[in-house]
Parts: structure tokens; sequence; C-alpha cells
């Protein structure tokens, strides 16, 4: 029992970290037009490297941490405060469309000042 809960704990806190949906988006970007077939070999590939990366940090990143003198905790801490940073900054992003509009005027400023 209390694997299976250690495994949830664990599962429902890797879940946002790694964005299944936006993940998804990137890869289909990435991979363009192709055969379904080409998408489950590229997917099927992906997770048996995503499965071997996680399970290699499981078994060996305590290790890998105690080799460099860094302690659990401020691994801990920091991973919050860039969570944390990360949560801010899109609380505070400004609207896209705004920024991709101020970017078009400031390429037609620079068009127009070579033409000259």
């Amino acid at each position: 029992m209390l694997v299976w809960k250690s495994f949830l704990i664990a599962f429902s806190v890797l879940l946002p970290l790694i964005n299944p949906l936006g993940s998804a988006l990137v890869f289909l970007g990435l991979a363009g037009e192709a055969p379904p077939a080409v998408y489950r070999s590229l997917a099927r590939k992906i997770a048996i490297d995503n499965i071997v990366f996680l399970a290699i940090i499981e078994l060996l990143g305590a290790a890998i941490l105690n080799f460099f003198g860094i302690s659990l905790p401020i691994v801990q801490l920091s991973g919050g405060i860039v969570i944390a940073a990360m949560g801010w900054s899109v609380l505070n992003e400004r609207d896209a469309r705004a920024n991709v509009r101020n970017k078009e005027e400031e390429s037609e400023v620079r068009d127009e000042t070579r033409k000259q």
C-alpha cells in the first residue's frame, strides 16, 4: 500500500511539470505532417527515453547529489523557488498579442529607416 501511495504522490507531482498536453502540441509542431505510424514510433521512443531518464534519476539521484555535496533540502528549496518564479512570470505576463504588435511595429520602423 505504501508503494502505491508513494507512486501516486510522485505521479501527481511530476504530471504538471512534464505537462503532457503542452508537450503534445510541441511534439506535433516538431513532427509536422506524418503518417500515424511515425507518430506512434516517435511517441514510443520519447516515452521510453523519459522513463529511463526518470528511473536513472530515481536510482542514482541521491548518489549524484552526495558526490557534489548538495543536500536534498537545498534542491527542494531551489526547485520551489524556480516553480514559484515561473508561476509569478505567468501571472505578470503581458498580453502576447500586444508584444507581437510591438515587434511588428519595430520591424516596420527598421525597414523604413533602412529604405531611407
